[in-house]
């Protein structure tokens, strides 16, 4: 503790790691916060910050896109900020399941399997169905992000 008695954010960062990450997580809005933040508040935690600093840009691609995550994972991926950033620029597709195809009552309780990527400017899902006939591309909101699966093959 410090002679002063007050708990800093280094000390926090240097003492108490994982409350850290927790409050880390909490006051960033974004990668963009929260790892350089990580690598700033001291020299010691910028060291330690090196060796978490891929499982932090795996939490960040998990919370944003559980479902592509899961699929990266399975597939072996191990770089997450390349990843985070490709998937921003609507260049990862991935293979996933569907629940509630377009939501139609035909398709009610229904998985179907698609092509899927995100769509930063309208965050969004695309997703293009694998089907026998031409179907439409479908636009899947993040909040419904529920609605997609990875199943391993």
């Amino acid at each position: 503790q410090p002679a002063n008695g007050r708990l800093t954010l280094h000390l926090l960062s240097e003492c108490i790691t994982p409350l850290f990450f927790e409050f880390v997580e909490y006051l960033a809005a974004s990668p963009r916060d929260c790892v350089p933040l990580c690598c700033i508040v001291s020299h010691s935690f910028s060291v330690l910050g090196r060796h978490i600093h891929n499982a932090l840009w795996s939490m960040m691609y998990m919370q944003r896109w559980p479902a592509f995550h899961e699929c990266m994972r399975f597939y072996g991926t191990t770089s997450w900020k390349p990843l985070y950033q490709d998937t921003m620029l609507g260049k990862v597709t991935c293979a996933l399941e569907i629940y509630h195809r377009e939501k139609k009552m035909g398709f009610t309780m229904s998985c179907m399997p698609a092509l899927v990527h995100y769509d930063k400017k309208q965050d969004t899902y695309l997703v293009k169905y694998v089907s026998a006939s031409d179907v439409p591309v479908e636009s899947i909101p993040t909040g419904e992000d529920c609605r997609l699966r990875f199943v391993p093959s």
